[in-house]
């Protein structure tokens, strides 16, 4: 149960940090891989003066599909049902371009969540040596700008796939 919260509030944060573009936010909640591939999407929507308004979000079920430990790490792979509006804006005036402000989608994800299974955490900046917040898994170094990967002790989303999307009338 703890950790299906933990992954439903994980999948949420991300939205809202993808949302209003906040990149700190995505990067200490996915894998670098991730993070480089949402980076340029936002970048693209940034260029077109666009914005991608998620809001209104409602857990219908989380289920935890598989449960391994490989290479030092927990790799949990879990089905995601979610509600929300999803709709994409015209920063300029807030016009909607795509989809509907006003209807509910019904989206199902398959999501990996990733943890170290070692207490250890990277605590210096491999580069410089500067003091780092264990909990983050992938940063950059706030005194050299040196992008750290440590093992997270926490779990971070490293895959998100869409399964199903169907509109909802709400």
């Amino acid at each position: 149960a703890k950790f299906k919260e933990e992954a439903y509030n994980k999948y949420k944060e991300l939205q809202i940090a993808w949302m209003n573009f906040d990149y700190e936010t995505m990067r200490n909640l996915v894998t670098d891989e991730m993070y480089n591939m949402y980076k340029a999407q936002l970048e693209t929507l940034e260029l077109k003066g666009q914005q991608n308004v998620m809001k209104d979000f409602e857990l219908v079920k989380v289920g935890v599909n598989d449960i391994k430990e490989e290479t030092g790490n927990y790799i949990v792979t879990a089905t995601l049902e979610v509600k929300m509006k999803d709709y994409v804006i015209d920063r300029s005036n807030n016009k909607v371009l795509r989809g509907d402000s006003k209807k509910k989608i019904d989206i199902t994800y398959q999501m990996t969540y990733i943890k170290s299974s070692t207490s250890a955490a990277l605590d210096k900046c491999p580069s410089c040596g500067a003091k780092l917040d264990s909990k983050v898994a992938s940063k950059t170094c706030p005194y050299c700008d040196s992008v750290i990967t440590s093992d997270s002790t926490e779990y971070i989303i490293s895959k998100k796939t869409q399964i199903k999307q169907t509109k909802w009338f709400n």
